[in-house]
């Protein structure tokens, strides 16, 4: 039969248990929860454009918007688009000539949308799952 009274739950482990402090348990998980969130933002804020930027940039499940305020003089007709796998190109949008944005995924080349709407130019760009790893062999040298 299995010494229930013995291993792993042994008196020094009992005793152990007793004597901590669950302030201090607190207090060890809410430091390494800040320590872990402090992380992730200066991370979020590195991807973000800057904060007086006419550019936003957020993402569903399936897609990338991108909405971008347009000047008041300009002609649409002379607005073009393009796109790699993750960064889009937009020319004739004001003076400055080129904008080039940097996509926080890769995306697949067919299936984007642009409109403008209230002076506001949106793309919507498809994600793409396809990664394209390849496995590299690895040989001994001899």
């Amino acid at each position: 039969m299995f010494p229930w009274g013995k291993y792993p739950f042994n008196n020094d482990i009992q005793k152990l248990m007793q004597q901590l402090n669950p302030e201090d348990v607190h207090s060890f998980v809410n430091e390494t929860m800040k320590n872990v969130m402090k992380g992730q933002q200066q991370v979020k804020e590195t991807e973000k454009p800057p904060a007086n930027s006419d550019v936003t940039i957020f993402e569903s499940f399936d897609d990338v918007f991108i909405q971008i305020k347009l000047p008041a003089q300009r002609i649409d007709k002379e607005i073009k688009v393009y796109h790699t796998s993750n960064i889009v190109y937009i020319e004739n949008l004001d003076q400055s000539g080129k904008k080039k944005i940097t996509l926080p995924c890769l995306v697949k080349k067919k299936g984007a949308v642009a409109q403008i709407r209230d002076n506001i130019l949106q793309l919507q760009i498809p994600k793409s799952n396809d990664f394209q790893f390849t496995e590299i062999a690895v040989t001994d040298e001899k």
